[in-house]
């Protein structure tokens, strides 16, 4: 029985050891799992802020170009409504019209 009983012991120490590395082992994996993940989350970051700063200058871009056209329309019809000034008294009507998904931009006279 004193036999059995330090075998036992044994072999419960060497279960608890066994416990223990595998336990040491999990907690490394999971530390190295949490830095990946960490490391990603900064990345994932820092290119949303160059996306969002592209987003933005577009949009900026895009702001300017209509700015542009829309000024440039307005010159054109301030120039055909000088023109025709003297043919017509009434003035010109604006019609908007959309083929194929743009707008086109005509003037009745």
């Amino acid at each position: 029985e004193v036999v059995s009983a330090t075998q036992q012991a044994k072999r419960a120490e060497d279960r608890c050891e066994a416990t223990d590395h595998a336990l040491q082992s999990s907690q490394q994996a999971i530390e190295e799992v949490r830095s990946e993940l960490s490391s990603f989350m900064d990345e994932q970051r820092i290119f949303c802020g160059f996306l969002d700063t592209e987003q933005r200058s577009y949009q900026e871009l895009v702001r300017q170009e209509v700015s542009a056209l829309s000024r440039l329309v307005d010159a054109s019809l301030r120039e055909n409504v000088r023109s025709s000034g003297s043919r017509s008294s009434s003035p010109e009507a604006v019609r908007i019209a959309t083929a194929g998904g743009r707008g086109s931009l005509s003037l009745d006279e």
